[in-house]
């Protein structure tokens, strides 16, 4: 091979929710996301990202709380790559308020810009809700 691509994507066991107003409950999920080639080794590869927010335990048809689309222009100012980390940091803020469950299953999508190759994963995370 002469080409490196990603080929999958990994949701980072730190993602989960996150709390930027410091009052109790968090205000929203962070998708710590690191794109993979073939070696298990994490690219910095442009592309569209899309994150959905599930909250499992909801009534039929109203699972889906949340969806954040991250297009490839922006990917590249959410990129943290230092020592021992390099991933893209996605801040999925409530959109209708907190969920009612404090587990909540992440579904990323990732869209090579090069190849348009589109790569999927999901990770069940973490939130602490106000009271």
């Amino acid at each position: 091979k002469k080409t490196f691509h990603p080929t999958s994507v990994e949701i980072a066991s730190l993602s989960g929710g996150y709390n930027d107003d410091g009052k109790p409950g968090d205000d929203g999920v962070v998708v710590y996301l690191r794109p993979l080639d073939d070696d298990g080794d994490v690219l910095k590869a442009a592309g569209e990202i899309r994150i959905q927010l599930y909250d499992l335990s909801a009534s039929p048809g109203s699972t889906l709380i949340g969806e954040y689309v991250f297009p490839v222009e922006d990917a590249r100012k959410l990129w943290y790559g230092k020592l021992m980390t390099q991933h893209y940091t996605l801040h999925c803020p409530w959109k209708h308020g907190p969920p009612k469950s404090t587990e909540l299953t992440v579904r990323a999508t990732f869209v090579d810009y090069l190849t348009q190759r589109v790569i999927s994963t999901q990770r069940p995370v973490t939130v602490k809700l106000p009271g």
